[in-house]
């Protein structure tokens, strides 16, 4: 009888204590069993280590590496360095997923012979689910078509994260994530599009994005690494334009959505303040292509009310985002304006 294929599944752990042991707990109790589940402890300060290993003790499918605090991105090559998986997937330590998650994934793939597929996602407030906008399952083939989905048809954002999909082998052969930078996820997104024949979608909402304050999505104060966004999307976009410019308006529409991404995330900070000068030059520069902006055909009525006043008072727009936050937070349900 022909063994089941092996899946690796990479987590990288840092200061979880008190999420880890649920996010592995899911993972361990798969319907799909044959995982190999690699867990990268990054230089934690709390307990998370010592839970890895005792996590391990009685479930020989789990590596534990101890290493030097790197970030997220090099916790994860660590893991792609020695995991001997087929299929490759990625959790993040404080998130969890469906118990059959892997299973329906994996059969989608082989019965569809695809190198990439995609689940939706659920995110968590305190315990409180909310499942993001539904899609039907597909395949794509065409690359522009595999980037039109992946930067334009966000639903909520989670078409550039690698942690909903599952991976073949081959496409993280020798790609790494980038270290020393935020957005890790959207870094890579294109070098492994590059890579992908046939990229499938599957309508099911397995993974579990937990959402919690102290996280890497949730800044208290500014740092520089908030524009990192920016610039992975002008490179995007300067590659798509020579390479695939069919897919120019998607690429566009990311373009702004990281712009206004990192304008929300700088007047999130508890100093904006100081910094105001860096919003002002973002306004600018949405102001000056409004135009463009209003006319890609990806943007929702949401996004355009947005980015118009943006253009228009940015003093306004921070005011009517902090109401919309506020409303947002009272019902459990984190969003973007």
């Amino acid at each position: 009888m022909k063994q089941k294929p092996l899946i690796s599944i990479i987590v990288p752990v840092y200061n979880v204590e008190n999420y880890i042991k649920k996010c592995v707990d899911s993972i361990k109790n798969q319907s799909y069993s044959n995982l190999e589940i690699i867990l990268v402890d990054d230089g934690s300060t709390d307990r998370s280590g010592e839970i890895c290993e005792e996590l391990a003790i009685n479930d020989n499918r789990i590596i534990v590496i101890h290493k030097k605090n790197g970030g997220v991105s090099d916790a994860r090559n660590s893991g792609l360095k020695i995991m001997k998986g087929e299929y490759i997937g990625f959790v993040d330590s404080d998130d969890y997923i469906d118990s059959n998650m892997y299973e329906h994934m994996l059969r989608y793939m082989l019965d569809n012979q695809l190198d990439v597929v995609m689940c939706g996602t659920s995110s968590v407030f305190e315990e409180k689910e909310v499942a993001s906008k539904k899609f039907d399952s597909y395949i794509l083939t065409d690359k522009e078509d595999i980037i039109e989905d992946v930067f334009a048809k966000s639903y909520e954002g989670s078409t550039t994260i690698v942690c909903n999909k599952l991976f073949k082998r081959k496409i993280f052969s020798k790609l790494y994530f980038k270290l020393n930078t935020t957005f890790e996820d959207d870094e890579i997104a294109l070098s492994w599009i590059n890579r992908v024949s046939r990229y499938g979608r599957i309508s099911n909402s397995f993974y579990k994005y937990v959402q919690r304050d102290g996280s890497t999505t949730h800044r208290k104060k500014y740092k520089s690494s908030i524009f990192d966004v920016i610039s992975i999307y002008e490179k995007n976009r300067s590659i798509i334009y020579r390479d695939y410019i069919k897919a120019s308006e998607s690429v566009n529409y990311r373009y702004w959505w990281a712009h206004r991404c990192a304008l929300d995330m700088l007047l999130g900070c508890v100093d904006y303040r100081e910094h105001i000068n860096d919003a002002y030059q973002i306004q600018s520069r949405i102001k000056k292509n409004i135009i463009s902006i209003i006319k890609n055909k990806y943007n929702s009525k949401k996004q355009l009310f947005a980015y118009t006043l943006i253009a228009l008072n940015l003093s306004i727009y921070k005011k009517v985002k902090d109401i919309h936050d506020k409303k947002v937070a009272c019902n459990n349900h984190r969003g973007v304006l």
